[in-house]
């Protein structure tokens, strides 16, 4: 794969495949460890998209912020997660457009475009990787784009639920009961493009129907065979 030959007419479709690498050599191996404290910023809405990171501990969110001042929740990032974005066309001195923040202390790892360039060279399983993972992400925005087209609020919410709860569930060897969910009701709001405010009354509703389990700073028990009846 020459990777030196990609011209995209947008930088959004560049971005679209960078950020389907999640299955790659890991990064440490050429880069030392980064530690970024509690709410400190990993990259700003003004930098270039040079570097792919890889989170190794902690917890990070991805905004963006429209014209109006208004941030939207992109993503949160669990560790093991690759996130950011490697720009191989024109537009690679552009700034992102969205910020990274560490929800809590975390620890990184940092890898370029050269690194990348080498990795596929050396690495033709590489490649096969970098396509499963771009039809996984891909298929991934599919379902967050028709949750985000139901108009009922409370179906919406429960769909997005569902879609978690399914994503955590494969990443389980095994389970028996409830899938537990580690976001807040802030989080899920900026995922459904709920308020605040009506997220926790609709998740007082889906607790008090027995669809949802969670208490003051605990995991969220979502019952799915429950939930689903309500969708």
């Amino acid at each position: 794969m020459n990777i030196d030959a990609f011209h995209f007419d947008q930088h959004s479709s560049c971005e679209s495949l960078t950020a389907s690498i999640a299955s790659l050599p890991r990064p440490q191996e050429c880069e030392k460890p980064i530690v970024f404290q509690e709410n400190e910023f990993i990259w700003l809405a003004t930098d270039s998209p040079l570097h792919l990171y890889t989170l190794k501990s902690g917890r990070v969110e991805i905004t963006e912020t429209n014209r109006k001042g208004k941030s939207t929740l992109v993503q949160i990032v669990e560790p093991g997660q690759m996130f950011g974005y490697l720009c191989f066309c024109p537009h690679r001195n552009e700034p992102r457009g969205t910020e990274a923040r560490a929800i809590t202390s975390s620890v990184v790892y940092r890898t370029g475009y050269k690194n990348f360039k080498a990795i596929l060279s050396k690495d033709p399983s590489a490649v096969s990787r970098l396509v499963e993972n771009l039809c996984s992400r891909s298929s991934e925005a599919d379902r967050r784009a028709s949750m985000l087209a139901i108009h009922d609020a409370k179906k919406r919410l429960a769909t997005l639920l569902l879609q978690l709860a399914t994503v955590q569930a494969e990443k389980l060897l095994s389970h028996k009961g409830p899938i537990a969910l580690y976001t807040s009701h802030a989080e899920l709001a900026a995922l459904a493009a709920l308020t605040r405010p009506h997220t926790t009354v609709l998740m007082n509703r889906f607790r008090a129907l027995g669809c949802v389990a969670y208490g003051r700073g605990t995991a969220i028990r979502v019952y799915v065979r429950r939930l689903e009846s309500h969708v």
